[in-house]
């Protein structure tokens, strides 16, 4: 029997979006699946299809005005034009069989007509993988309180102070519907909570659905002590250590106002022996962080790379995540998969992962009272409780995100 050849889209291959097409790619390759990255830019040691890379750069710009002629605090970045490209896959696929098409982050790299020439030339199955909530409507990538996704969109408050029923929105939403129900794609959930908003889009609900987390190799396990990985890293055996970090930490979806004051609370909330104790780990870019706020000891650590950023999950004690609006963030993934405890607001995965008092702490989102509470709550936990807590940890990660359990249930999927 043949093998099933798999064309995976994504505008890039690197940055978080590139690392889940990298994952989902390798699982299926080591399966026996033959995979195509079809993408713009970036490089891959894998099979890659490049796409004109001007026609998208044409397609972000006009994405980008659309977004600059916001009329609300939320901006959208609806898909006004994308170049027809479907031959162009074709063609530098040469003979090669098209059996599944996975969509990830797909906007202005394909659109729904070229999409529908793809799928209709190949009688290929179509799956939508959502990084974000772009998928489920008309122009935003994370909805946030807005609900009109759940009715198709249309007078969107972010185009035209919400004046034109039919806008680009409503147009996307409709095209987007019509082309999945057509082919009967499915969608994969990388989060409950994902999951719940799914079932109540009106682009999506009446799909078929199902959940898959992001697996993690057994690469993200501690091989030795955490004061070994402390030695390796050059930081003192002794304290608390509190990491967090982004690409970019100045992204308002980060939640860095948050943090920064609850990480004011919890100073104040210490005596001065407690304060001594604590040091903050912060990695990706700084640039517009206000790091005069910060009365801890701190360390800037910069990009890291993939060895070394696990080496730092090991060296922890909590992993602090802010962000407010995502599907991930993926760090909580690996942090959990590396038995490193999550203190976080109560999104994405979080839902799936951090359990109070077991594996962490989850608050509701952008409460900083019940954020500080938390930090206060692991600042002052005895080792056993944190050694207990990072075991547990690794045994849901085990149960959740091993690559064992995705490989099960990817066969599910891709039958």
């Amino acid at each position: 029997m043949a093998k099933k050849n798999i064309i995976h889209i994504n505008h890039t291959t690197f940055g978080g979006p590139g690392r889940v097409v990298n994952t989902i790619y390798d699982a299926l390759e080591k399966l026996g699946y033959d995979n195509y990255f079809v993408t713009v830019r970036g490089e891959s040691k894998r099979k890659v299809i490049y796409l004109n890379k001007v026609q998208y750069y044409i397609s972000r710009v006009l994405t980008k005005i659309t977004e600059k002629l916001s009329t609300a605090k939320i901006p959208i970045e609806p898909e006004v034009f994308c170049f027809p490209n479907a031959d162009e896959i074709l063609f530098k696929m040469g003979a090669a069989r098209v059996d599944a098409v996975i969509l990830y982050w797909y906007k202005n790299t394909v659109s729904a007509e070229s999409l529908d020439k793809l799928l209709e030339k190949t009688g290929a199955k179509l799956y939508i993988y959502l990084m974000d909530e772009g998928p489920m409507t008309g122009g935003c990538h994370y909805h946030e309180e807005c609900t009109k996704y759940q009715t198709g969109c249309g007078n969107c408050p972010s185009f035209a102070y919400g004046l034109i029923k039919k806008d680009i929105t409503y147009i996307n939403v409709k095209k987007d519907k019509d082309l999945f129900e057509k082919y009967n794609a499915t969608v994969i959930c990388p989060t409950t909570l994902a999951r719940k908003d799914v079932d109540k889009s009106f682009k999506l609900r009446e799909l078929n659905k199902t959940n898959l987390l992001i697996p993690l190799s057994n690469d993200y396990l501690p091989q030795t002590t955490k004061e070994n990985y402390r030695k390796k890293l050059e930081i003192s055996a002794d304290g608390i250590y509190l990491f967090f970090g982004s690409n970019h930490l100045n992204n308002p979806r980060k939640g860095m106002v948050y943090l920064l004051e609850a990480l004011e609370k919890v100073y104040y909330s210490l005596n001065s022996e407690e304060r001594k104790n604590v040091n903050l780990l912060i990695a990706g870019e700084v640039k517009g962080f206000d790091f005069n706020r910060l009365k801890f000891n701190y360390t800037k650590l910069g990009f890291l790379d993939y060895s070394t950023l696990i080496d730092y999950y090991h060296a922890a004690d909590f992993l602090v995540s802010s962000t407010t609006v995502d599907m991930g963030p993926m760090m909580v993934n690996e942090a959990i998969r590396s038995g490193l405890p999550v203190i976080c607001f109560n999104i994405g995965v979080s839902y799936d992962l951090v359990i109070n008092g077991c594996t962490g702490y989850r608050v509701d989102t952008k409460d900083v009272n019940m954020l500080a509470d938390s930090i206060l709550k692991a600042i002052r936990m005895t080792a056993l409780e944190r050694e207990v807590m990072s075991a547990n940890c690794i045994s849901l990660g085990e149960k959740l995100l091993s690559e064992e359990r995705f490989n099960i249930k990817i066969k599910e999927i891709f039958v």
